[in-house]
């Protein structure tokens, strides 16, 4: 099944170099590889150029989670399937992209996702992280999902993510202006219209962040204003505060059997977590100047805000 890959660049550094590496030895290959950089001042442009991928330069101000990536679809008209990644996921197999693609082999899939491994100098609680959001067995949900898994129905990643052009316009794109997760946005009008979400075990990338306490606060302000700003996704799939904590105790419980000293970063980490997640849900009455110091994306609240 013949597909074309986005991916947005910005500094990527060392690991845009083997990202790179590892798109360009994907079989079957892409029919197109488009890298649209958002004003990177090291060579991640002279990375993708050397591998031979269409770049297009935007300004680093104009960059939108949801908009870029919807500029990078428009601009592959032909492409029915269209995969995304992130400049730091590392396909660790030639046939990774390939076998996330047969999940379109079912006409009612609208997106798949990959697996994401942690890196092997992650931490106990990205591996924990990676583990929990991407387990072995693969999946197929649907609104009939809704019951037993929640909020998890409409999981989904742009880290490593193949959409259906024709499922992805259905439910018009893209938002614009998103300060965080498109991707659960797109996933949950797509099971609402009537698609399926497929998670794919066996793609696998290599993706994990070992974030600090203050990041791992960012992150959960991001959510948390993510979670009030589409409030409809709760109301339609459930609340988040039942798989928060299933998280967190299966967390603990994994980091103190293998290493009971790395259990109070780890509290703080999960402690932070908590103090974001309701901040973001407040924001509306925070002023400008604490939610750009609040935030993992500060540069939205200077044109969002």
């Amino acid at each position: 099944m013949d597909y074309s890959i986005v991916v947005p660049t910005f500094n990527g550094g060392a690991s845009w170099q083997r990202a790179a590496a590892a798109i360009r030895t994907q079989r079957p290959a892409p029919q197109r590889i488009l890298i649209i950089d958002s004003g990177s001042t090291d060579d991640s442009v002279d990375i993708s150029a050397s591998h031979g991928f269409e770049v297009v330069a935007i300004a680093t101000a104009d960059f939108d989670h949801g908009g870029t990536r919807q500029t990078g679809i428009e601009l592959l008209p032909e492409a029915e399937i269209i995969v995304l990644l992130t400049q730091d996921a590392i396909l660790l197999a030639r046939d990774s992209v390939a076998l996330l693609v047969e999940s379109f082999k079912n006409p009612k899939i609208g997106v798949a996702y990959g697996r994401q491994v942690a890196g092997p100098d992650a931490s106990l609680y990205e591996q924990h992280a990676r583990t929990y959001n991407y387990p072995d067995q693969s999946m197929v949900k649907s609104l009939d999902s809704i019951p037993a898994l929640g909020i998890k129905t409409v999981f989904c990643s742009n880290s490593f993510a193949a959409y259906r052009r024709s499922a992805l316009q259905n439910v018009g794109g893209f938002p614009h202006r998103t300060l965080f997760a498109e991707d659960m946005v797109v996933a949950a009008k797509m099971i609402l219209a009537g698609f399926k979400v497929a998670y794919n075990a066996d793609a696998v990338c290599e993706h994990s962040h070992d974030y600090t306490v203050s990041q791992e606060f960012r992150r959960a302000f991001d959510i948390g204003v993510f979670h009030r700003r589409e409030h409809w996704i709760l109301e339609e799939f459930g609340g988040a505060k039942s798989e928060g904590g299933s998280f967190v105790f299966a967390g603990l419980r994994k980091i103190a059997s293998a290493d009971l000293f790395a259990v109070p970063l780890a509290l703080m980490k999960y402690m932070a977590k908590v103090l974001g997640y309701t901040a973001g849900r407040v924001e509306p009455i925070l002023p400008n100047s604490i939610k750009r110091l609040f935030s993992m994306n500060r540069s939205f609240w200077k044109v969002h805000g």
